[in-house]
């Protein structure tokens, strides 16, 4: 069954090692929550304290966020998931925000790095948190433009490798994990629910077994989802994981994923051109080798049922995709397709989800 989470690491590893740039640092948790806890806790953030988020974001980090004492508050992003510089600065100037999560969502990156040094700029007192769980960090690349930029990964979407990373750069408050041993329940429950979905995942790929796939997902991912962020604070991940990450073998699985961009984009335009529905979305040039699916829009008006109908009709051929975040407020009129990415997707595995994509189309109009 095709799906969005690779079984294998083997394919990653290369014996050379990276290191991080000079003058940037990396602490590894447990999960993107663990670290954004940990962050806003370190910086004094205080109860009530507005942070910006986009339209377009997991509804289960903005009700952990709400349960935190904190008050989230939405700005736009657009089709291609890009954010307007004017826009986000008159909600800046609206609400005075301590905080703002920068959301690449798929892995592409939703300002330009100059448009960022610029936001820090004139804004240096507020945390600008680039969540970038989507993407593909190769460590030794991070770019961080000022000492209010933070950036954090989510090594389980893009890789086998569970927990996140924050990059801070020198001169910064050390970001370093909570030591409360009262939570140990928190810790090891999120553990052993993500050791549970990878064994599980790795034994049913290896033996072929879609409803046990199926299961993985909906049943012991879910399980893991519920649980993480849950936490009063935040606590580091396995300590072996930095380590493996330094030996990953960036420069092939970006080629890779390249390739796989391309052939989506070559088999998928004509969806586009000949569907009103369906729109493709902006991807550039460099976030191609760096993304966690290939992304494509759908505007379905308000009709819920009928995202549901297609993503029946995908899994019933045994390709196990969604459109996400659909109780997102960028979700109210259209919606996204996230479809998979990695070394477990094959040509003829991208190939046969176009052709299902084009009869069900097809079908449906």
């Amino acid at each position: 069954m095709i799906n969005y989470y690779q079984p294998f690491l083997l394919p990653f590893l290369t014996l050379k090692r990276h290191r991080l740039p000079t003058g940037v640092h990396q602490t590894h948790f447990l999960s993107f929550e663990d670290a954004l806890w940990v962050l806003l806790s370190r910086k004094g953030m205080t109860l009530g304290s507005v942070i910006l988020i986009p339209d377009f974001y997991c509804m289960d980090v903005v009700i952990n966020i709400k349960n935190h004492g904190f008050n989230p508050v939405y700005y736009p992003m657009d089709d291609n998931f890009q954010v307007e510089l004017p826009i986000l600065n008159a909600h800046i100037s609206a609400y005075t925000p301590a905080a703002i999560i920068l959301f690449d969502a798929c892995g592409i990156p939703c300002l330009r790095m100059s448009e960022m040094k610029k936001l820090t700029r004139n804004n240096p007192n507020i945390i600008f948190i680039q969540d970038a769980v989507h993407r593909l960090i190769e460590p030794n690349k991070v770019r961080l433009v000022a000492h209010n930029h933070y950036l954090i990964d989510s090594l389980r979407k893009v890789s086998p490798l569970p927990g996140s990373n924050i990059y801070w750069k020198t001169g910064s408050q050390t970001i370093s994990p909570d030591t409360n041993r009262n939570e140990w329940c928190y810790r090891l429950s999120v553990h052993v629910w993500y050791v549970f979905f990878r064994v599980l995942l790795t034994t049913a790929t290896l033996m072929r077994i879609p409803r046990l796939i199926l299961y993985a997902h909906e049943k012991t991912l879910k399980s893991h989802d519920d649980i993480v962020g849950d936490s009063t604070g935040g606590y580091a991940g396995n300590p072996l994981t930095p380590h493996i990450l330094t030996h990953f073998h960036f420069a092939k699985v970006q080629k890779h994923k390249r390739h796989q961009v391309e052939l989506y984009e070559k088999l998928l335009r004509n969806v586009c051109q000949n569907n009103f529905q369906w729109f493709p979305v902006t991807i550039p040039d460099k976030a191609k080798q760096e993304l966690h699916v290939y992304p494509l829009g759908f505007r379905h008006n308000g009709d819920m049922e009928q995202l549901k109908k297609i993503e029946n009709l995908l899994h019933r051929q045994h390709i196990l995709v969604w459109f996400k975040f659909p109780e997102a407020p960028w979700s109210d009129k259209r919606s996204v397709l996230f479809l998979p990415l990695g070394f477990h997707i094959r040509n003829k595995d991208i190939f046969f989800i176009a052709q299902t994509l084009k009869e069900i189309i097809s079908r449906e109009a």
